[in-house]
């Protein structure tokens, strides 16, 4: 999932260096550094709203339906289980980012 909505802006190994970086207005996140900012504790909640409620940043997209969105929402929603699915889904990329952190 990181590879294939992340990586493009933030980079392969999460410090804001994508191949698309160059062509925002507003440079990524560095995302190896979320930790630090945050007084040494990695943000978990704050990852995990941003995943489900996206951000205000024309970058990735409208709050409503955020860039990575098709992945977290592709699920049938029909399916008693979509909405753990898409929970575990974001749940299982801000413990992909945790392990980034530098």
């Amino acid at each position: 999932m990181y590879v294939t909505y992340c990586a493009g802006c933030h980079g392969a190994d999460g410090s804001g260096s994508g191949p698309a970086a160059t062509a925002l207005k507003t440079a990524p996140t560095d995302l190896t550094t979320l930790s630090r900012k945050h007084g040494g504790a990695f943000p978990t909640d704050h990852v995990q709203t941003v995943l489900k409620f996206g951000v205000e940043n024309p970058s990735h997209g409208s709050q409503e339906m955020p860039i990575w969105g098709d992945l977290m929402m592709s699920l049938n929603k029909t399916s008693p289980n979509s909405g753990q699915e898409i929970h575990q889904r974001i749940v299982n990329l801000t413990s992909y980012l945790q392990q980034m952190q530098k």
